[in-house]
């Protein structure tokens, strides 16, 4: 009997003989492989010590390394799935599944080394959505090793609670004030004038910042002063890919005066059907170059750079300080429940209208009495 692990051409094999039968198994490449290469021989040789010999069986998947079945999981997503799913299942795997689990082979992988990762991006400020997302995209993995019977459990399944932020440090969105989006417009209006649109669309809809990019001629009402949200850009950073809105929803927004002639003026400026060009080609300005221009235009305001999608959250805190219902401004931003305004802007809300409690009263109180 012998095992044993050797590096070839890069990559670290387990080579086995024992009884007349041979085979080899090509383990990954790297530090990390090397160290499972290793184990694999302590697990092999043990094993065949008792007279096991599944290793020699092909359909034997005990030395699959987490970062070969995933090169090749993502191979039938590309060809199943939307272009930008399968980027971003390809981003969070290569970025941050791989450091993690790259050289563990499929039944070495632990829950708690799971649940660390998950409690390590949260702690590095990682938001619940972000980590919740990671958390899916590695469980439809591991569920599809169960499905090719390489696994019997998903160790990544049902760990959902440990993706979400404690109450006690929960994220509390950030805004802008009023002066400092005074300050942002301003400084938007030497730039190009598309920028300056957009920025004042975002601020005065609440759009994300892919819907704003996405928006065509068709979708607007001007006269009306309405727009549907009927599209947005996919995401996907390499990818020129427009999905349906966040939900599959189409929704309409209100247009305030402000907003409507500027995209008046825009509308005399902007050839084709997109609302903002980019020039020189048949789509759309990108995410690259809107995330360049807000940096610039942050920084000629002399205002503390946040990400873009704060002046969503800036929207919906306007409208709640101006007394709006919860409801308008969940069907302002689309969200999908109104259980999602409330989690983020609920705090906003009570004690906006005392007046409406004292109609409640049924004894007049003089003023500044306790």
């Amino acid at each position: 009997m012998a095992v044993i692990a050797r590096e070839e051409r890069g990559a670290w094999w387990v080579f086995a003989r024992h009884q007349g039968l041979r085979t080899k198994r090509r383990i990954g490449v790297g530090t990390s492989a090397k160290v499972a290469a290793v184990a694999v021989v302590k697990t092999v040789s043990a094993q065949l010590a008792l007279g096991d010999l599944g290793f020699f069986d092909r359909r034997d998947d005990t030395v699959v390394t987490f970062a070969d079945y995933a090169a090749g999981w993502l191979k039938t997503v590309q060809g199943r799935k939307s272009a930008a799913y399968a980027e971003r299942c390809e981003s969070a795997l290569r970025i941050h599944w791989a450091p993690v689990l790259g050289g563990k082979t499929l039944p070495g992988i632990r829950r708690e080394t799971i649940k660390a990762a998950l409690a390590g991006w949260l702690d590095g400020g990682a938001t619940s959505g972000t980590v919740r997302n990671r958390l899916a995209i590695l469980s439809a993995c591991l569920e599809a090793a169960v499905d090719d019977q390489r696994l019997t459990v998903n160790p990544a399944a049902k760990l959902g609670k440990w993706a979400i932020r404690s109450k006690d440090t929960a994220r509390v969105v950030e805004v802008l004030t009023k002066d400092e989006v005074r300050s942002i417009l301003e400084a938007a209006s030497v730039e190009p004038p598309w920028v300056g649109t957009l920025l004042l669309v975002l601020a005065r809809t609440g759009l994300r910042i892919g819907e704003a990019l996405a928006l065509q001629w068709g979708d607007l009402d001007l006269a009306g002063r309405r727009l549907t949200v009927r599209r947005t850009w996919s995401g996907a950073r390499k990818l020129r890919v427009f999905n349906a809105p966040k939900g599959n929803r189409e929704r309409s927004v209100d247009l305030s005066q402000q907003t409507v002639a500027a995209l008046y003026r825009q509308k005399e400026r902007a050839l084709g059907v997109w609302v903002f060009p980019l020039a020189g080609t048949e789509f759309p300005v990108g995410y690259t170059v809107a995330a360049l221009c807000w940096r610039t235009v942050c920084r000629t305001a002399g205002v503390a750079r946040r990400p873009i999608h704060t002046l969503r959250h800036t929207f919906a805190t306007r409208l709640l300080e101006q007394g709006e219902s919860l409801v308008y401004v969940r069907d302002q931003l689309g969200h999908a429940s109104i259980k999602m305004t409330v989690d983020l802007y609920g705090h906003l809300v009570p004690g906006g209208n005392r007046a409406a409690v004292d109609k409640l009263d049924d004894v007049e109180v003089p003023t500044g009495s306790r």
